[in-house]
């Protein structure tokens, strides 16, 4: 299958497009088609084996740099992350807390969204919420996904994202300072409550939807 393969080269050259490769089989299997859902894993993970392979030998494979201080500890423009260690300071002393939350929050995601386009258009704004680092090119992931639905937190976002641009000149930690943070979020989340809130008017006013009689 053609997609499965664009998304194997998409997970080899960014994790974060592995859950969407998860939804793809899991989709298959839900459908009784496990045949399907084995082509889909092998063309899935055939790019990522294959671009592994100068890294890794029969002793170690690291693929993930845990060794580095900023992956294992680093934070710079995060949100729910940054709020958390608010009333808890301890979770700065780990990424391994917000990373937990996020997997959990995923594999909810996985298990209750009905398609790849209702899972698309959540799965990325819980993924920059939750990540404890962002880099300005990761908010570009969010908003191809976020034009079929019209929503406005993508469109912001895509605006509100320049606050990022000041990052390079907060040495030595690269991190964001609260007004900063407040600009590059709070249109994202304002956005959004809007567009929800217009989605669910609008199938309240629908025939059959539960709004009032226009008679």
């Amino acid at each position: 299958e053609r997609f499965a393969l664009l998304l194997g080269i998409s997970v080899a050259l960014k994790w974060v497009s592995l859950p969407l490769l998860v939804f793809r089989i899991r989709q298959a299997l839900t459908q009784g088609r496990p045949l399907r859902a084995l082509e889909v894993a092998l063309l899935g993970t055939l790019p990522l084996l294959l671009t592994a392979l100068p890294f890794c030998d029969l002793s170690s494979c690291p693929l993930i740099p845990t060794g580095s201080q900023f992956v294992s500890r680093g934070r710079n423009a995060d949100l729910i992350p940054h709020l958390l260690a608010r009333i808890w300071p301890s979770s700065l002393e780990s990424n391994l807390v917000p990373v937990a939350i996020l997997s959990l929050a995923v594999l909810l995601l996985l298990s209750l969204a009905r398609s790849m386009r209702q899972f698309l258009a959540l799965y990325w704004p819980i993924l920059l919420l939750l990540s404890p680092i962002i880099h300005p090119w990761y908010l570009t992931w969010w908003i191809p996904f976020g034009v079929p639905g019209r929503n406005w937190g993508t469109r912001l976002i895509g605006l509100s994202g320049f606050a990022c641009f000041p990052l390079p000149a907060t040495p030595p930690d690269w991190s964001m300072r609260g007004p900063q943070r407040l600009a590059l979020w709070l249109p994202a989340l304002l956005g959004g409550w809007l567009s929800a809130w217009t989605s669910r008017r609008r199938k309240a006013d629908e025939p059959g939807g539960g709004g009032s009689d226009p008679a």
